[in-house]
């Protein structure tokens, strides 16, 4: 929100400008507003800035990207794309030595070297442009291995006093202990989360985030200010600033809470949480009562189970490509019997999001409700997403919802039928069911032998002239390789997967249908 952050934000663009030959670790829980930050300081060195003082920007993601094994290669990339000179040099380097994008984490020494260093250094007029950021974000969520951490802490060294490095995750472990072995004199840090003067500021602004959002309550409300008149007299502004332990997540989920269905009981509510005695207790409060809160509120039990399975679903599915409304309707609740995904996502409207420039795919909130909810010493029982549980129910309705479809579906018979059957093949089937057992295939287990055998084997033809019709068999092979290569990762670990041949059986069918 403008008007908040401005000191970090300050003092980030600071550090850019005075460090030399630097690394910046901005560490934070999850809800400090480590993303926010990024996204303001990317607009600064890119837009506000007057010249573009980027030069990469790296973002993991664990539901979507987190393999850290190309991050030195994907740095030079960009420094490539955003200087022609260094991109020059790079080129030069990938000639003389081809086989460098592919060493190992081991040799990441060796691949930092010949890729970065050597090519920076090998422009001199860089010296005196200006510094060249780049930023990090989400550490945490990569796989990054402990010979590339250490790799990073060392920063661009002396000979490239213009380089910046600026790294956002969260405090893990593997991340702190490389940090404390690294040499403070080139690594500083900044926490988000500590008990320092940064975080009067930032108090300050989570107390004017609550602030602005409230009025933009009651300016709805108008011109009854029955509500208003009562969060006034209960200081609730000041009340509710006062248990959000500097998370803006904390701050955006009641206030989203709030907006959603305005109420005293949903004051009371969140008024009866004592001040946490941290971050983790005050989001894991939050959670907790946000949730028992919709509940309540409810006139059924049924509708809490379906709250659940959306939950869990969710979670699991978040890529590829992620769920939809509609999708939830068809492959996770039952029509006519459960309330539809939409009354559903109404309730959680204070927890989940929909992504309209993705297509309105449905989000949890935050990466610190997702933590919430499958850490049962924190949600306790009744909202304990049980990852393992989850994946393999969610690969399960996708595989039932597919063979029921093929069981009535009858193909076309001829070409001048091809469209007509095209278009009448259910979206959910043609965008999400029909490759979903391959996506998910290593969510089945042995357990699920006899319904993977009806795909594989019984209705395979069948799957196959579906996938025709609905002109995707490229892509059905594309899927078919990936789970052939998850099938041979499989046995040559030894590990016992009884439906094995089915799926061998499945990829080999779909490369003979290919050659026809």
């Amino acid at each position: 929100m403008p008007g908040t952050r401005a000191e970090t934000i300050n003092y980030l663009m600071g550090w850019i400008a005075e460090c030399s030959e630097g690394v910046l670790w901005c560490s934070g829980l999850a809800g400090t507003g480590k993303s926010s930050l990024v996204g303001t300081l990317h607009e600064h060195l890119t837009v506000n800035g007057g010249r573009n003082r980027l030069g990469a920007f790296v973002r993991y993601d664990r539901t979507e990207y987190n393999q850290a094994s190309r991050l030195i290669a994907s740095i030079a990339y960009s420094l490539g794309m955003f200087d022609p000179r260094i991109g020059n040099t790079v080129a030069l380097a990938m000639q003389r030595n081809r086989s460098v994008t592919g060493l190992s984490a081991s040799s990441a020494l060796q691949q930092f070297d010949l890729l970065l260093r050597r090519p920076l250094e090998a422009v001199s007029d860089l010296a005196t442009e200006g510094p060249i950021v780049v930023i990090i974000d989400g550490l945490d969520e990569s796989d990054i291995t402990r010979e590339v951490l250490a790799l990073l802490f060392l920063g661009f060294g002396p000979r490239l006093p213009f380089m910046r490095l600026l790294i956002f995750s969260r405090p893990v472990e593997n991340i702190l202990q490389s940090f404390r072995l690294a040499d403070q004199t080139t690594v500083s840090r900044l926490a988000l989360d500590s008990s320092t003067e940064q975080s009067e500021y930032v108090r300050r602004d989570i107390k004017y985030f609550i602030s602005t959002k409230f009025d933009e309550i009651y300016e709805v409300q108008l011109p009854d200010t029955t509500f208003k008149n009562i969060c006034e007299e209960r200081h609730v502004v000041e009340e509710l600033a006062s248990r959000a332990s500097g998370l803006f997540i904390w701050a955006a989920t009641v206030c989203k809470f709030i907006s959603n269905w305005p109420s005293v009981k949903k004051l009371d509510a969140l008024l009866d949480i004592s001040i946490p005695k941290d971050a983790i207790q005050s989001v894991t409060d939050l959670y907790r009562t946000a949730l028992d809160t919709i509940v309540s509120e409810l006139e059924s039990d049924d509708v809490k189970e379906c709250i659940l399975r959306v939950l869990g679903a969710v979670t699991v599915a978040q890529t590829p490509p992620g769920l939809t409304a509609d999708l939830l309707d068809a492959l996770v609740l039952t029509p006519g019997y459960d309330p539809s995904a939409q009354y559903v996502l109404e309730k959680l409207g204070s927890v989940v999001q929909s992504d309209k420039e993705s297509g309105d795919f449905i989000r949890l909130i935050h990466k610190s409700f997702d933590h919430f909810l499958t850490d049962p010493s924190r949600c306790g029982e009744r909202w304990f997403i049980n990852i393992e549980d989850h994946k393999n129910k969610f690969a399960r309705q996708c595989l039932s919802c597919l063979t029921n479809f093929l069981a009535d579906w009858v193909p076309p018979k001829s070409a001048n039928t091809f469209k007509k059957y095209h278009d009448n093949i259910p979206c959910h089937i043609q965008d999400y069911a029909l490759f979903a057992p391959l996506w998910y295939i290593e969510w089945f287990n042995n357990g699920d032998f006899n319904d993977l055998r009806i795909l594989f084997e019984d209705q395979l033809s069948l799957w196959l002239q579906l996938v025709s019709t609905a002109g995707k068999h490229h892509a059905l092979l594309n899927e078919m390789a990936e789970v052939r290569l998850w099938a041979d990762c499989l046995k040559d670990r030894a590990r016992d997967c009884s439906f094995l041949p089915l799926v061998y059986h499945a990829c080999q069918h779909a490369e003979l249908e290919s050659l026809q």
